[in-house]
């Protein structure tokens, strides 16, 4: 087994193309190929020179599954003896890859072949993160395949982002990309995402951003002295070149097909974006995209990658068949209007500085996710389906490759990934909204109220926005309920169960009750001197009937002003919740602390039955963001300087606010915005909204997987305990500590506000200072911080 490698013991030398040095020039072919190969697994001689087996890719795929982690890549010289099928593949792949090379002896040792496997469901990408095959989910029925092609609103879980391979360690421990001189991917199964090759290659210093954005950039430095950083280490090569890009202006798209092989230059900036998922128009896709990733080094060895350990092959069971190996025959290139078993380059003008910039193809990706934006002046699905149209080929599938040059000197540009700059929460009419409005300001926040959508007059009858409907749907489902719901502020759970057990508000006749509801009274709110603030979740796990119920008591399923018929562009999931409360006092009740919660949906919408309802939001910076995170604009910079002063709190500038008023919709990203809520002075009124989960499709032409219905809904970042009421310093929490178990949903954070106590044989849990109703319950990250 090789052992692992010191960084500072490797000596680099780079061309002046960017590449390990000398390999430029040495017969390889950096080209973008792809090739209809046949896999060859058999035991038999001789077989793969004469290709006389037939591929067995039900074993393939089956040892690729076994292996596939997500996370590793092993490696494979080109002396080292095979072990099982996959070693001999990627053997196989290198040697069809350097045939032609005449590799000096003390050179072959840092000849070798860095492969891995990956496995996606072809849906990836386009709903939750459910992993459940595609053919089993009957709701993928509601869906009409208008066309061939799905354009994805969330990108958050694009298939693979944007990326560079290089030697990771070395980016780690000294700030440098080193590539391998070629990528390739097999694929194994005919569906999923395509594989995009842009030719923008990356900055040598790993964090030299400015020539990252710069294309074509020059060196002016001497970059043995930039780099190095050890007497052992050595780069060689630059001094004041100007590293050469060559016709940077391309773009290469390649859909999998079973046993297709593509090659190209391994500098240059490739992904499998989700947003080009074809669906042929007669079928569901395959349930998984499976690839064998080959890259090919010469002398150099990328750090820290090595081959598999013995004792980890054992268990795991892979096939070995010995004359394993890979026929590669390419494919010829071709003009658009050819058949598609061609190579098809296709020219396109640049459409970037257009009336069209709507239809480029742009993709956020980078080390965080949101650093960079990539943008190409072509409208890919439009050029795609116009390649389509074009030919009269019956096949389902693309062409093996097809090229897409910008002309009028036009490259792909990558620049900073900006966010949308918000001084307010972005709002708009009721009367205004169409799908397409809401799906172009909501892709890029996350974030938007709309006002007046809806007629929140409830005296008419029993609805939840009032206390008839909220009693009639408790009276059926208590224990449902009761089981489901959250102490948001204010009162103990006893007191307002109470409430809403509670008939009438006093002892007034018939006589009464029937004026009041005569002039729109018919809230009947207990009499309450103290604010209270409830919510909770409904489901058919929860209890049969009840989600039925508590959608005949609420003004719509969905909000359908703004959205599409169900499966038509958007799926809901089968939870509903309820917010209610009542504020008596004359400062704004506050709901629980700020927080972002656990969900793997595109968002929620929270449509305000009655009252009103403050939200307080800011942006998770590590939620996850798939577009560049909004900037919350500072108007007063020095009234911001004064905050910041308070050591630990965040200021009031970073937050955008908005009351949401009966009739209108808040829509939201709980995931991505950390937000909290406030009941303002009701006086006699509620405070009541509901809010359901949604996954959104940008148009209805692509297959995508129901919202996630689970047994344990959690709305929250995490598993957490909340006090239900004010809890004084010193009060014991848990009387005596036996299994760890008692404290599994307690969440731990560096400002704890509870602790444990030795007393005697007794291990208690304490609150070392006073915990206001409906704060989170904490613990220190370890005893020594108690």
């Amino acid at each position: 087994m090789e052992e692992d490698m010191n960084i500072n013991d490797t000596e680099l030398s780079i061309d002046n193309f960017g590449r390990i040095g000398g390999t430029s020039e040495i017969g390889l072919n950096f080209d973008t190929n792809v090739y209809s190969s046949t896999i060859v697994l058999s035991e038999h001689k001789n077989t793969v020179d004469g290709n006389q087996a037939i591929t067995n890719f039900a074993t393939l795929i089956s040892d690729c599954e076994k292996v596939y982690d997500g996370v590793t890549t092993h490696w494979i010289g080109k002396n080292d003896v095979p072990r099982f099928t996959l070693e001999r593949l990627a053997l196989s792949i290198l040697e069809k890859h350097t045939a032609k090379l005449n590799i000096p002896k003390e050179k072959e040792h840092s000849v070798g072949a860095e492969w891995w496997v990956q496995v996606r469901n072809s849906n990836d990408g386009i709903a939750s993160d459910d992993e459940e095959d595609l053919e089993s989910s009957e709701d993928l029925k509601k869906f009409k395949n208008i066309g061939n092609f799905g354009v994805i609103l969330d990108d958050e879980k694009e298939g693979v982002g944007f990326h560079w391979d290089k030697d990771e360690d070395l980016v780690d421990e000294i700030g440098i990309n080193i590539n391998p001189q070629i990528a390739t991917v097999t694929y194994l199964t005919n569906s999923g995402q395509p594989t995009v090759i842009v030719n923008r290659r990356p900055p040598f210093n790993y964090e030299d951003v400015d020539s990252l954005y710069t294309p074509g950039f020059s060196v002016t430095e001497d970059m043995s002295q930039v780099c190095k950083t050890s007497e052992e280490t050595e780069i060689e090569g630059y001094g004041e070149s100007r590293i050469k890009e060559d016709d940077n202006n391309k773009v290469w798209i390649s859909y999998p097909k079973k046993g297709r092989h593509l090659s190209f230059d391994g500098r240059y900036l490739h992904a499998a974006p989700a947003r080009l998922l074809r669906v042929p128009s007669e079928s569901k896709p395959e349930g998984k995209r499976i690839t064998f990733l080959c890259n090919i080094w010469i002398d150099h060895h990328p750090t820290c990658i090595l081959r598999p350990e013995n004792e980890d092959l054992e268990p795991l069971g892979l096939s070995d068949f010995k004359n394993t190996g890979i026929v590669l025959v390419p494919v010829a290139s071709s003009s658009p209007s050819s058949a598609f078993s061609e190579f098809v380059k296709y020219t396109c003008n640049d459409t970037s500085k257009t009336e069209n910039l709507t239809e480029c193809f742009t993709s956020i990706f980078g080390p965080t996710r949101v650093d960079h934006q990539l943008t190409f002046g072509i409208p890919v699905k439009s050029v795609l389906t116009e390649l389509v149209n074009s030919t009269k080929s019956s096949s389902t599938f693309f062409p093996p490759c097809i090229e897409l040059k910008l002309e009028g000197g036009a490259v792909p540009e990558i620049s900073p990934a900006e966010g949308m700059e918000l001084t307010t929460i972005p709002t708009i009419n009721g009367k205004d909204v169409t799908w397409k409005k809401f799906l172009d300001l909501y892709r890029q926040t996350r974030l938007l109220v709309i006002e007046d959508l809806f007629d929140p007059d409830c005296s008419g009858g029993n609805s939840l926005g009032n206390m008839s409907g909220l009693r009639s749907l408790f009276n059926l489902h208590a224990d449902a309920i009761k089981s489901r719901w959250n102490v948001e502020n204010g009162g103990e759970t006893s007191a307002i169960e109470q409430i809403l057990l509670t008939d009438t508000q006093d002892d007034d006749d018939e006589e009464d009750k029937a004026k009041k509801r005569t002039h729109n009274e018919k809230e009947e709110l207990p009499r309450s001197d103290k604010p209270w603030y409830l919510s909770f979740v409904v489901n058919e796990s929860t209890k049969p009937g009840i989600l039925k119920d508590c959608l005949k008591l609420s003004p719509f399923e969905t909000p359908r002003k703004v959205f599409p018929e169900e499966g038509e562009g958007i799926i809901h999931s089968k939870n509903m919740w309820v917010f209610a409360g009542q504020n008596p006092e004359k400062e704004p009740m506050k709901g629980r602390p700020e927080h972002t919660d656990k969900i793997s949906f595109s968002g929620t919408w929270h449509a305000q039955l009655s009252g009103s309802k403050t939200w307080k939001v800011r942006p998770c910076e590590g939620g996850g963001w798939s577009v560049p995170i909004p900037d919350i604009v500072i108007e007063n910079e020095q009234e911001d300087e004064e905050e910041e002063s308070d050591e630990g709190e965040i200021p009031e500038s970073a937050y955008l606010k908005v009351e949401v008023k009966a009739g209108s919709l808040l829509v939201i990203n709980t995931k991505l915005w950390f937000h909290q809520t406030e009941i303002p002075c009701t006086q006699k009124k509620m405070s009541v909204s509901i809010a359901r989960e949604f996954v959104i499709h940008s148009d209805s032409t692509c297959e995508i997987q129901p919202a996630e219905e689970e047994d344990d809904v959690d709305m929250d970042n995490q598993e957490d305990v909340w006090a239900t009421s004010s809890i004084p310093e010193g009060h014991c929490i848990i009387e005596n500590i036996e299994e760890p178990e008692q404290l599994a949903n307690f969440r731990q954070s560096a400002n704890p506000n509870l602790m444990f106590v030795e007393e005697g044989s007794k291990r208690r849990l304490i609150s070392i200072r006073g915990i206001e109703a409906g704060e989170s319950m904490t613990l220190p990250f370890s005893e020594d911080e108690a």
